[in-house]
């Protein structure tokens, strides 16, 4: 049986090309895809779905049997973060709760252990299933049956929702209208993305097996440990810088395209019909090169001006968001796609790693070049003596019109105001391997960089 991926949002182009060309067949594409693909064939069946996710990760990655799909994504996008949950979404167990709390109970479901909600007896047996992923953070339970299928999950005691871009379309009003016609009282419904495209016989038939199934349930006596429903595996990527250009290089297989495509792409809507057009160029027989670095300049030179102030996502690879205090731009070179910020230090506390303490009037100086995997702080006292020096390592740098973004990969260097150089949260970097959420390739590629930013700190 072919393997077969069911993909949406606005890398799909490019990933379902990618897909195709590994021997993957496609479920449901949009009318799009299939004639830029010039698909013939396409499934009504899928094992994984791949769908755009908003800012940070890039994609959303669910179904079973997953392990191949984002091992192709991680070798073909590196360097990419990818995280997965500690357990499936819709799963439902039977459950032993074994340490009783006054807000939240420990529950064991022999896989794995998680928290829910409210007060319940040591040694009581109860149903519990997963609403949301986990990844860093401890398991929440859902006190009830919750189903996960490929187009909606069932949820006990629920409502109806949706994606709010599905709300007003036509095939959500009549989704609405189903639901509302077949779930029996006391069920609800939350609608997958994945349904856009889908055929709606489809749909309902997934959605009639999901409401016998959590009946069936119903009248399971809760008593010894076991999963009464799979649910689904789940992933979050990051698509960095590179991943981007490497996604524009696959989609230029399909359709002319411009290197920045996917990069611009995530600065928002307003920015489609500037793609459009400078794409538009190569047809009228405008070298791809002039154009892509006239588009760079003169966004940079409009963009990216004197004065304005810039927000910094630091985001870490669990997924959590620091915003570190924003800071003025002070210098805007369009030749190195680069930017220098002026911050003001805020909080107290010491500057870890380069033993000072913080002062009022301290600020840094800091420079991040779009792609780069390396920026570096400077940091001063308000009469401009260098405290130290912080270099931070991170996936490839993205510059967005109001901020700088990365993801953090832990290890940082620093050389403190005698001279001293040291690397610190080492560690981290190797634990984000070890969880498989960063690659072995990209691991040694960090390294590298380590020890090319230690030889340059320590000349004089």
């Amino acid at each position: 049986m072919q393997k077969s991926l069911h993909i949406q949002g606005i890398f799909s182009t490019s990933i379902s090309k990618l897909f195709l060309e590994k021997g993957y067949e496609l479920a449901f594409p949009s009318k799009t895809i299939a004639k830029r693909l010039n698909i013939e064939k396409t499934s009504n069946d899928w094992d994984v779905a791949i769908i755009s996710n908003p800012i940070p990760f890039g994609l959303k990655i669910f179904g079973k049997n997953t392990s191949e799909v984002v091992k192709i994504l991680r070798e073909e996008l590196d360097p990419i973060i990818i995280r997965k949950s500690k357990i499936n979404l819709g799963l439902t167990a039977i459950g032993e709760v074994i340490e009783e709390g006054d807000k939240k109970s420990l529950v064991d479901i022999g896989v794995a252990k998680g928290y829910i909600l409210g007060k319940f007896p040591k040694g009581s047996k109860i149903i519990v299933a997963t609403r949301e992923p986990a990844f860093e953070e401890d398991i929440l339970f859902f006190h009830g049956i919750c189903l996960a299928g490929k187009y909606a999950t069932l949820v006990q005691n629920g409502e109806i929702n949706m994606p709010e871009h599905m709300m007003n379309s036509k095939k959500g009003k009549t989704l609405l209208d189903l639901a509302k016609e077949i779930l029996p009282s006391g069920w609800g419904l939350e609608f997958s993305e994945t349904c856009i495209n889908s055929d709606e016989k489809i749909i309902k038939e997934e959605l009639i097996d999901l409401i016998q199934k959590g009946k069936n349930l119903l009248e399971k006596k809760p008593d010894n440990l076991a999963i009464l429903h799979e649910g689904i595996e789940y992933y979050e990527a990051y698509l960095s810088y590179e991943s981007k250009i490497k996604l524009d290089e696959i989609r230029n297989k399909v359709l002319p395209t411009l290197k920045g495509h996917h990069y611009l792409r995530s600065w928002g809507e307003s920015m489609n019909p500037l793609i459009h057009f400078a794409e538009s160029l190569l047809s009228k027989g405008i070298e791809k090169k002039y154009i892509e670095e006239s588009l760079d300049e003169s966004l940079f030179s409009e963009i990216f001006s004197i004065g304005k102030m810039m927000n910094i996502f630091h985001f870490k690879a669990n997924g959590r968001l620091i915003k570190l205090s924003p800071g003025r731009i002070i210098e805007s070179n369009e030749k190195e796609r680069s930017i220098t910020l002026l911050r003001k230090i805020k909080g107290m506390g010491y500057y870890d790693g380069l033993d000072a303490k913080k002062e009022a009037g301290d600020y840094a100086i800091a420079t991040y070049k779009l792609g780069s995997m390396v920026s570096r702080t400077y940091y001063y006292r308000s009469n401009g003596e260098l405290i130290g020096i912080y270099s931070n390592f991170s996936t490839p740098i993205e510059i967005f019109p109001n901020a700088i973004s990365y993801v953090d990969l832990e290890v940082d260097i620093v050389r403190n105001s005698k001279g001293e150089i040291k690397i610190i949260d080492k560690a981290k970097l190797e634990d984000l391997v070890v969880k498989e959420i960063i690659s072995e390739k990209m691991y040694w590629r960090v390294l590298e960089l380590i020890e090319k930013e230690k030889k340059e700190l320590s000349s004089p």
